[in-house]
């Protein structure tokens, strides 16, 4: 009677171990794929696209000339903005890593004289260092915040740097 009873709680324990497809270790083809998870940035806007119903406006703080210019070509021309519940902008900003690609390209064209193969180079390297650098949570995208301090690691040149961050009064003499 002891080695029946031993014997059904060893096949009870077996069968317990016997998992039945589909199961995703054993047949990763018959398991329902899973729902990518929701970011900030999930069905936001982008700048380069045109969706029906929305405009982008930018911040009071960064709208005027006087105020700065980076952050507010950094949100017009560059930055996703996030969906709220009802479905419009929720006036929160990131630059997606392609975006942040693209803003590293003209910043390091205009202020650095790269062009053709070196820019090329430099954005590759320098640009997808700098990103990874800023984006510690390897999330894929920064908050529009982080974008000068990206700029800076592009630049990787202190008066560039300082030149991409103040706004210089036209009238100052920079020689004297």
């Amino acid at each position: 009677m002891r080695f029946a009873i031993a014997v059904l709680l060893g096949f009870v324990s077996v069968s317990e171990a016997i998992k039945f497809r589909p199961n995703p270790v054993q047949s990763p083809w018959a398991a329902k794929p899973k729902e990518p998870e929701k970011t900030k940035i999930t069905d936001g806007f982008s700048a380069h696209k045109d969706y029906e119903g929305y405009e982008r406006v930018v911040p009071a703080i960064y709208d005027t000339e006087a105020d700065d210019r980076l952050m507010h070509s950094l949100i017009k021309n560059y930055a996703t903005e996030g969906k709220g519940i009802d479905g419009k902008g929720n006036g929160k900003f990131y630059l997606t890593r392609d975006d942040a690609m693209l803003v590293a390209s003209e910043v390091a064209h205009t202020h650095l004289g790269l062009s053709g193969d070196a820019l090329k180079s430099h954005v590759a390297t320098i640009g997808a260092k700098a990103f990874a650098t800023v984006d510690n949570l390897n999330e894929g995208y920064i908050d529009i915040v982080k974008g000068p301090v990206f700029l800076r690691y592009v630049t990787d040149e202190v008066e560039v740097s300082n030149g991409l961050q103040v706004q210089l009064d036209s009238d100052v003499d920079l020689e004297h």
